[in-house]
């Protein structure tokens, strides 16, 4: 059975990967029970450099889909953006109402997968969910002293985006927030239905 491999090569990353065995052994067990995300089967921990093995999906990214979609009729192309908004949505949803929310911080169409099912169906997955950090309340004082090191990370990589896809809150280094994905949603459902990997939506 094939599978993915990420490799930490940054010292950084993998100098946090290798102390957050807790983080990723939550993200392992979140990720089996949500359909929606790459699945991260196992964190190998103890090799130079640590390695992350994702299940493998084999029908591209959203922007090969995107292409795709450049014939469509407007209101097909309208139709089957909201279809895959919703999956989206519906994926990250629960995630955000946990009591410490895991936020993805880097939603892009690249890092939303392609699953083809022989049917013609498609689903959508999204990759690296969570290894960007735990989201903090802006009640981040009143659990000063009795977080864990999982609760913590996020501080650490507060600053971790995509600029296009990004917050104003995010780019300017804020704690981490379930919004900061609302956000990168609405740009990628923007993108969905212009077909455009290069626009954003704009002030009017």
């Amino acid at each position: 059975m094939p599978v993915a491999l990420k490799f930490c090569l940054t010292p950084e990353l993998a100098r946090y990967i290798r102390h957050e065995s807790e983080l990723l052994s939550r993200i392992m067990e979140l990720s089996g029970n949500n359909p929606g995300i790459v699945r991260l089967q196992q964190a190998w921990l103890d090799y130079d450099p640590p390695c992350l093995e994702y299940e493998f999906i084999n029908g591209g990214d959203l922007c090969g889909l995107m292409s795709e979609w450049l014939n469509l009729s407007g209101q097909r192309r309208v139709m089957m953006a909201l279809q895959m908004l919703l999956k989206l949505a519906r994926t990250v949803a629960p995630l955000h109402a946990l009591q410490f929310p895991i936020v993805h911080r880097d939603l892009k169409p690249a890092n939303v997968l392609v699953m083809r099912k022989p049917e013609g169906r498609i689903d959508l997955k999204i990759a690296d969910f969570g290894i960007g950090g735990l989201a903090i309340d802006h009640g981040f004082a009143e659990y000063e002293g009795t977080l864990s090191q999982v609760e913590i990370l996020t501080r650490s990589l507060r600053g971790s985006h995509t600029p296009l896809y990004a917050s104003p809150e995010q780019q300017k280094g804020e704690v981490p927030h379930p919004a900061d994905d609302v956000h990168a949603l609405g740009v990628i459902g923007f993108q969905l239905l212009v077909c455009d990997l290069g626009r954003a939506p704009t002030g009017d």
